[in-house]
């Protein structure tokens, strides 16, 4: 059993026997050349494109670049090798894992 402590950011995971700090963002904060593990999404409703294009959870990715003013961002899913382009609003609610 654990409890989840939510700070907008980071979420703090307090387990009987240890305890881990896991750094979770979105996919519009990552920083060129940040390779993240797909967790979920911020909301229930889900757009099919994203199952489509392959950001499923537990998907490895890759971001690349993003456009200036507000513009899209381009991840690569590592497992395919596709590179992808997506809206920063629509980037905004894949939640992932930033991996060290």
């Amino acid at each position: 059993m654990f409890y989840a402590y939510l700070d907008l950011i980071k979420i703090t995971y307090i387990c009987h026997s240890f305890k881990t700090e896991t750094t979770l963002a979105n996919l519009a904060e990552l920083k060129k050349g940040e390779k993240a593990k797909i967790l979920g999404y911020s909301t229930e409703d889900i757009p099919a494109k994203f199952l489509e294009l392959g950001l499923v959870p537990g998907e490895e990715i890759e971001f690349r670049c993003s456009a200036p003013f507000n513009g899209p961002v381009c991840v690569a899913l590592c497992k395919s090798k596709c590179i992808l382009a997506l809206r920063k609003s629509e980037a905004s609610e894949v939640l992932v894992k930033i991996q060290k």
